[in-house]
């Protein structure tokens, strides 16, 4: 219960519970890694792999292993090949070399994956689902997103062999067309060729407005079954009330080695960086041998330690400091109600000068005193 000396949970550990039942009510099933899995695997697969550094040791039986670095690569791996549809959730811990401290860390990662015979809804719901995980951290956040196919027929009608279209998609993500400039000179391409990937990469808006707006950019190529799977994608977001936070955005880009189709980003007020990445990711099924599709996303919830940092300030919303002798019923009564407003109880005989509290109040006389300001 919590009004034990147990410790008010951590803003990170409430947000894991919340998703970890968000998750379940779509009928995703937790997916639980093992420990440690043959280093083999990931070796052989490092470029899909955030950082290629892996905490490996060798096991009693002779075989190299890997403490876990990254849970996608293992879902995949051990996924059947059916006609089905498989719906997971993880929230695992992996180990990896963080760009910050440039050191392995314990990172908390948090995710969901569609693995199968994966159609349009499989794609909204998991859209959904993102858009929803973001509202848990913040309301005050964004979901953007692109589609591969769009960019990646842009690129290609500037024309150049496909070195030259993959430096220009490298320029999508800062929308830096100083660059496309140069990379069209130096492939001797027309700069003029590159007008209509310029134009599209500087969009960004509402997904109508967008959608409207590729339709009127001089010289574009077909591009309308893609731009139909964006607008079936927003479908599911039809009077929804975070409708209005879902934003077009061609800077959003991924390692066409590893995704396909749609991909997104989520952010939040107060994180310069997104904190949410996913989409489709077919491409990276078929490299390791796999013919079902899939859609998911991963939550980065070490960067939001900035976020949360004021939220741990306290260890308990309230400190009870019961009278001696009390009735211990009457305690756990008072401290149940307390529970009821949504607040965390600390009870104690005597006030503890070490454990940061909120509120104090005093349990005497069989009533709670000192609750003013207590919403």
């Amino acid at each position: 219960m919590r009004y034990t000396e147990n410790s008010r949970p951590e803003p990170t550990e409430r947000l894991v519970f919340s998703l970890r039942e968000l998750y379940s009510s779509f009928g995703y099933k937790r997916y639980r890694m093992s420990k440690f899995e043959e280093y083999d695997f990931y070796s052989r697969n490092k470029e899909f792999l955030v950082s290629d550094q892996i905490i490996t040791f060798t096991d009693t039986n002779g075989r190299l292993m890997a403490l876990k670095p990254d849970v996608t690569l293992s879902i995949i791996k051990n996924s059947p090949e059916n006609s089905g549809i498989s719906k997971l959730f993880y929230d695992e811990n992996v180990y990896r070399v963080t760009r910050s401290s440039g050191t392995f860390r314990e990172i908390k990662q948090v995710g969901l994956e569609c693995i199968g015979n994966t159609d349009p809804y499989c794609l909204s719901e998991v859209m959904y689902l993102a858009s929803q995980t973001l509202e848990r951290v913040s309301s005050k956040n964004a979901l953007t997103l692109s589609h591969l196919g769009i960019l990646g027929k842009f690129a290609a009608s500037v024309g150049g062999d496909e070195y030259t279209t993959a430096r220009l998609l490298e320029c999508a993500s800062s929308k830096n067309t100083h660059d496309i400039d140069s990379i069209c000179v130096s492939a001797g391409i027309p700069v003029c060729n590159a007008s209509a990937f310029k134009q599209l990469i500087s969009l960004c808006g509402a997904p109508e407005q967008v959608v409207d707006q590729i339709a009127n950019i001089e010289g574009a190529p077909d591009v309308n079954k893609e731009v139909g799977e964006l607008i079936s994608s927003m479908g599911i977001f039809k009077d929804s009330p975070v409708r209005s936070k879902i934003v077009i955005d061609f800077s959003v880009t991924g390692d066409m080695n590893y995704y396909n189709g749609i991909v997104f980003k989520g952010y939040v007020d107060g994180v310069p960086d997104s904190v949410l990445s996913g989409g489709c990711y077919d491409t990276l099924m078929r490299k390791l041998g796999k013919r079902s599709g899939a859609v998911g996303f991963a939550i980065y919830l070490d960067k939001l330690e900035r976020l949360f940092g004021e939220d741990s300030e306290y260890d308990s919303d309230v400190m009870l400091v019961y009278e001696k002798g009390s009735d211990p019923a009457l305690i756990r009564k008072a401290a149940e109600e307390l529970n009821s407003k949504g607040l965390t109880v600390f009870c104690t005989p005597d006030a503890v000068k070490d454990r940061k509290c909120r509120y104090v109040c005093e349990f005497k006389d069989g009533k709670v005193k000192g609750t003013d300001g207590i919403s």
